[in-house]
């Protein structure tokens, strides 16, 4: 570690930074400002020992200043604290020069100031800071009454401001070089992030073709095995489907090899219960596990909000399919969630969310261990992003046999709208089970081959199929008649699947019912599958599929005696 890294190290310990400019900022402000303060005292307390009470009282008083500056949290806003502390050295040095006050280190100090004001004011601010402390200082010395023209010599003056002004020149160009360096780092993450976006959305736009061609070969050939056939014909189509799975393997691994990096949808800003939203995230996991799961809502928290609830469901759908299935290795007793308000007002919320993971046996974690394992923290990587963007940040800490994942969020309060009060819980009607040969479908699918393979797989199987070929023929559809369960597509033209659903669980928001909603489609990259569920669908398939399984998801839904 070097002298200048250690230096930033202490001069800015105990701090949290947006970004490494602000970072950069408070360490100069504060190592300007403390040395500037030993100065003063320093001249202070010499001037005092001198008998010299004036002088005395304006460097003690200019010392306790720059303290109240330090300390005091307004004065540590940029470029606010910055120019009040370039504007005390300013005024402290005339005053020397009309005084002829030697400060100690002054001179030294001074041939610093242009690297300080530029640094802490900007290249521009700090540059012109730079050349009126110059040019007051000249003037000063020239002035009848001055004191340090009876010190210092006018060649001593002139080299003294030649060297500062060569500095100034020097720091200044270095900083506009930094500065263009930095343009063109950012125009090249840029290009960059962009060159990437396209790569992804080719990567996405081929592999829902590609599923898309594979799922209706699948459901074909399932077709035709299970119609007469002889047993040569059987076997022919037995290699058409091997054939067709290692295609689709194929696929995957291309899609798994280039699949991309977390990509921040467009927010949403709605009115929603946060035991209601967390509640269909919880019973989501309890349904594929075997892991008690327990949801503590404080029962302070009994307003609606205001924010993103579609985010808040990603993130614990990321953390916990990150607990609970991507390290098999240890063994889980139970996942307590803890939803807390940490700060009210009368129109805002902070609520910390704590998940206390609890182990048990002797797979639990070693308390000399790390807290996570690297699996673990690679899967953590997009999901501390989306707590980032959300104004949060994940922290994660180990106590005896348990981990906790906390993290504080900010949420408006609806003061329109209150759940039920004091109790932390919204009270939902439960859905009557229904058996899948007496249910009403809507398929909601715009590829008209894809919707008489549907069609032709389940027609035997439920009681009516409805089809809407695009989002808003499906609420139409949804505000004219009663469906048991939705087959909702993704990308389709006119309104896509993910704004359908949102839609359709906002009319549902007033009647405390939700129709089942399985995502059917060839959308299988990172991601996609938490976006589905986060905006409200049921259950997710990726094509393709088996029509088995399908059928399958359909009669859990349908049987649930829970929304």
């Amino acid at each position: 570690m070097n002298l200048v890294t250690l230096l930033k190290k202490v001069f800015t310990s105990g701090a949290n930074f947006k970004d490494e400019k602000t970072r950069d900022q408070v360490f100069h402000f504060n190592f300007f400002a403390i040395l500037f303060g030993i100065i003063s005292a320093v001249s202070g307390i010499r001037h005092l020992l001198n008998n010299d009470f004036l002088s005395a009282s304006v460097f003690l008083g200019l010392f306790a200043f720059i303290l109240l500056v330090v300390l005091l949290p307004p004065f540590k806003k940029f470029p606010f604290g910055g120019l009040i502390i370039i504007l005390l050295f300013e005024i402290s040095a005339v005053y020397s020069f009309l005084f002829g006050e030697r400060i100690p280190f002054g001179w030294i100090f001074i041939l610093l100031f242009p690297f300080f004001s530029i640094k802490l004011l900007g290249t521009k601010n700090g540059t012109i800071h730079s050349i009126a402390l110059a040019v007051l200082l000249i003037t000063s010395y020239f002035l009848p009454f001055s004191g340090i023209s009876a010190i210092i010599s006018g060649s001593f003056l002139i080299n003294f401001f030649l060297i500062y002004f060569l500095g100034l020149i020097l720091i200044f160009l270095a900083e506009d070089n930094k500065k263009q360096q930095l343009n063109e780092l950012i125009k090249q993450s840029e290009e960059n992030v962009q060159e990437l976006r396209h790569k992804n959305e080719f990567i996405s736009d081929l592999s829902h073709q590609l599923r898309t061609s594979l799922s209706n070969i699948i459901l074909v050939n399932n077709l035709i095995y299970n119609s007469s056939l002889d047993k040569n014909q059987k076997e022919l189509i037995d290699t058409l489907r091997a054939s067709t799975n290692n295609l689709l393997e194929a696929v995957n691994k291309i899609v798994n090899f280039s699949q991309p990096d977390l990509i921040i949808k467009k927010e949403s800003f709605a009115s929603f219960n946060l035991t209601e939203t967390l509640g269909n995230i919880v019973n989501l996991f309890a349904d594929k596990c075997e892991i008690r799961i327990t949801l503590d809502v404080s029962p302070n928290i009994h307003n609606f909000l205001l924010g993103d609830p579609i985010k808040l469901k990603q993130i614990f759908l990321n953390l916990l399919q990150s607990i609970l299935f991507s390290d098999g290795s240890l063994l889980i007793d139970e996942v307590i969630i803890n939803v807390i308000p940490e700060k009210e007002t009368k129109s805002e919320f902070k609520v910390l969310f704590n998940i206390d993971v609890k182990y048990s046996g002797s797979d639990r974690p070693n308390e000399n261990s790390d807290v996570v394992t690297p699996r673990l923290k690679a899967d953590f990587t997009n999901t501390a992003k989306l707590i980032s963007y959300s104004g949060g940040q994940l922290n994660i800490s180990q106590t005896g046999n348990t981990n906790v994942y906390s993290f504080i969020l900010s949420y408006q309060k609806d003061l329109s709208k209150k759940s039920d009060e004091g109790s932390g819980k919204i009270l939902i009607d439960e859905p009557k089970s229904v058996n899948l040969n007496q249910s009403n479908v809507l398929l909601v699918e715009d590829n008209l081959i894809n919707q008489k393979i549907v069609i032709l797989s389940l027609k035997n199987m439920v009681k009516n199929i409805d089809i809407a070929s695009n989002g808003k023929e499906a609420l139409e559809k949804f505000g004219t008649s009663k469906y048991d369960i939705i087959l909702m597509d993704i990308q389709m033209p006119v309104m896509d699947g993910i704004v359908a659903t949102k839609k359709i669980r906002e009319i549902e928001s007033s009647t405390n019912m939700q129709t089942p909603i399985i995502a059917i489609t060839a959308n299988a990259l990172s991601g996609d599958r938490e976006t589905c569920l986060a905006v409200g669908m049921n259950d997710y398939i990726s094509k393709p599929f088996q029509v088995d399984i399908l059928i399958q998801k359909m009669k859990n839904l349908l049987n649930k005696k829970a929304v």
